[in-house]
């Protein structure tokens, strides 16, 4: 997903995967929604849980790191004057 920081693309994945993982939702729908690991599906179903049962957004995730700068034998050399 593509969006601006605060668009809601958390709280919209969040809202879609957490209802899918609703008993009632479990039971009367031909197709699983699966996240790709356990990790994905905690963070996503606890997001949903977090809104549905006390109406607050998803906490912001992590900034994420910092490009690795390349090392200086990569480097371009500087241009001569």
């Amino acid at each position: 997903m593509f969006g601006e920081s605060g668009s809601g693309k958390t709280v919209l994945l969040s809202s879609f995967y957490g209802a899918t993982q609703e008993p009632q939702y479990l039971q009367n729908n031909l197709f699983d929604v699966v996240a790709d690991d356990i990790g994905q599906h905690t963070r996503l179903h606890q997001n949903y849980l977090g809104m549905k049962n006390s109406s607050r957004r998803p906490r912001k995730p992590a900034s994420p790191p910092r490009p690795t700068p390349f090392p200086s034998s990569c480097e371009t050399p500087p241009m001569q004057r």
